[in-house]
């Protein structure tokens, strides 16, 4: 344990030497209080938080995780080209502790830039302003409803033959995208119901229903209607939103509907379209859901993120120089980024030519394999004042803050001797 703390502190020395800690502060700094001057909202005091939240936060953490996987990439390549890599190891120290010693000392240095912007956030915020937890429907799984969509047209008469003849695996992969996309309609006079998991609303729990409606040609129009939940209800009328937020107050209901099922009744002259997956949700808020208590889970993964991103960089600067090492951090980060937006985009595998059909492959291997460090950002969340669940603060501490570090550190330690040797040869 000596070796490895002497590491961290060797690491954070060279790192305060160089005067990267200081630059990567101010840089950050300076970007917070830069961004209500150069991003505005929409003149309301929640657009102005939201895009503050939203903008400052997420450029500090882009500007803190290029910045440190760069520095991760090139912190065993450098060492090892300049000869200073054979000292340390020949010194009482693993070269697991060398690497997983590295990391630690990166990491430490994000978590700190984090910590304090951070800070920023919370004063210029509303420490107690309201988050609420989402809810969504409890319904069948997008792929179980897929499998049973294919066989559907597997044994239509009416399906093409040169649709049946398509690989079952792409088939399957299109019809669970657009089950996410699957719209129900409420026609004038109707009624639809949505059933929820209501097990974790508390009894004093503020409740609201949120949800976002077109037209059946496509545009948004006025609507009128009434939600239930229990003996909880609310109505809304002549709102033209993208998202409508309707609180569910405790009435004497004169029909009573299931505890866990939201009803919508349709009583406007327009039939409404919605796609329960994606447009239907209940949003609850307790007194401990708050804006301060929202921002420490996003931090808490914020740096789990930057944990699993700077042990990955190390990792390539054990196995490769610092210029190939530092290009590949940042593709791989490009792709970790780029890769769900393309397959939510290009949704046509059938119909696609051979290139294309190539590059969708392409980002859905790279979607599978950059899926620990792009599953889940925070960001969204907190800015949207929508509490980051303690499930999430869970996995990305389990995986991205202690499971990936350990394994890059031992795949990177087993890489040293092969480098090391090839850089005394040379």
């Amino acid at each position: 344990m000596r070796a490895f703390f002497s590491v961290v502190a060797l690491q954070l020395k060279a790192a305060a030497r160089s005067k990267a800690i200081a630059l990567l502060f101010v840089a950050s700094l300076a970007w917070m209080f830069a961004v209500p001057g150069l991003v505005s909202g929409d003149g309301t005091a929640d657009g102005a938080h939201q895009v503050f939240v939203r903008y400052s936060l997420w450029g500090v953490f882009v500007l803190v995780l290029v910045s440190l996987a760069a520095a991760g990439a090139g912190s065993l390549s450098s060492d090892r080209d300049a000869r200073r890599l054979q000292l340390t190891l020949v010194r009482p120290a693993r070269r697991f502790a060398v690497a997983l010693g590295r990391m630690v000392a990166l990491v430490a240095v994000g978590a700190s830039v984090l910590a304090v912007c951070a800070l920023v956030a919370l004063c210029r915020s509303d420490a107690s302003r309201r988050c609420w937890h989402v809810l969504s429907p409890v319904m069948e799984s997008p792929r179980s409803e897929a499998e049973r969509a294919y066989r559907r047209y597997m044994e239509s008469p009416e399906t093409p033959d040169e649709l049946k003849k398509t690989d079952k695996r792409v088939l399957v992969r299109i019809l669970e995208r657009k089950a996410f996309d699957r719209y129900e309609t409420v026609r004038p006079g109707a009624s639809a119901s949505w059933r929820f998991d209501t097990a974790r609303i508390g009894a004093d729990d503020d409740i609201a229903a949120r949800l976002r409606f077109s037209s059946e040609m496509g545009t948004r129009e006025d609507f009128t209607g009434t939600f239930a939940l229990g003996a909880r209800t609310g109505s809304v009328s002549n709102i033209t939103q993208t998202v409508v937020t309707v609180p569910l107050a405790a009435a004497d209901a004169a029909v009573a509907y299931a505890e866990d099922g939201l009803v919508f009744t349709n009583s406007g002259r327009d039939s409404l379209m919605l796609r329960p997956r994606r447009d239907v949700q209940i949003v609850h808020s307790s007194s401990d859901c708050t804006f301060a208590r929202n921002l420490a889970f996003a931090l808490v993964v914020m740096v789990s993120m930057l944990s699993a991103v700077v042990a990955f960089s190390v990792f390539l600067g054990a196995g490769l120089g610092r210029s190939p090492a530092v290009f590949t951090v940042m593709v791989t980060l490009f792709l970790a980024a780029a890769s769900p937006a393309v397959m939510e985009d290009y949704q046509d595998e059938v119909n696609s030519g051979k290139g294309d059909r190539v590059g969708l492959a392409l980002a859905q291997f790279a979607g599978v394999m950059t899926r620990p460090l792009g599953s889940f950002s925070p960001i969204g969340s907190l800015a949207d004042d929508e509490c980051v669940e303690l499930r999430d603060v869970a996995r990305a501490v389990s995986v991205d803050f202690v499971l990936l570090p350990l394994f890059f550190a031992f795949l990177a330690a087993f890489i040293m001797p092969v480098k090391q040797e090839s850089a005394i040869a040379g």
